[in-house]
C-alpha cells in the first residue's frame, strides 16, 4: 500500500507512495492520507482495501470532509469488512451459539446467530472485533 513510514531529519514520519513528502508532525499520518486523495481519488479507494482499521477510518473522516460522501462510505464498508467474521458454531440455542463463539474468538464479540437452516445444530454467529 502507497502509505508508508519515511524519516525526515532524523524524524519518523509517513507519506503516500514512494515520492510523496514525509511529514513528521503529530497528525503525519492524517497528512500523508490527504495528500493521497489529492493525487488519485480512484486509486486511493483501491489502495486503501488494503489498509488497516485506523488508516481507513482516517480516510472515511476526510472523503467526508472533502464532500465525498460515496467515497466516503466505500471506505466505511472496507472497514466494516475487516472488523466483521462471520462462523459456524454447534450448538444447542441461538444463546450457546453466541457464548461459544466469543469464547473461541478472542478480541471479538458475537453480535447474531441464525440457524443455518430450519432445524439445524449449525448457527452462522457474526462477530466484530472490539
Amino acid at each position: 500500500m502507497p502509505l508508508k513510514k519515511c524519516t525526515k531529519d532524523g524524524k519518523s514520519g509517513w507519506k503516500w507512495g514512494d515520492s510523496g513528502a514525509c511529514y513528521t508532525q503529530k497528525d503525519a499520518k492524517k497528512r500523508a492520507i490527504r495528500q493521497g486523495i489529492a493525487i488519485d481519488p480512484k486509486k486511493f479507494k483501491q489502495e486503501m482495501s488494503k489498509g488497516e482499521i485506523d488508516e481507513l477510518m482516517i480516510a472515511s473522516s476526510l472523503l467526508a470532509e472533502s464532500g465525498d460522501i460515496v467515497g466516503a462510505m466505500v471506505v466505511n464498508e472496507l472497514v466494516l469488512a475487516k472488523r466483521t467474521k462471520t462462523v459456524n458454531i454447534n450448538a444447542n440455542s441461538e444463546s450457546e451459539a453466541l457464548k461459544t463463539a466469543e469464547s473461541g474468538n478472542s478480541g471479538y464479540r458475537a453480535v447474531s446467530a441464525n440457524p443455518k437452516s430450519k432445524n439445524s445444530d449449525v448457527y452462522e454467529v457474526t462477530l466484530v472485533k472490539e
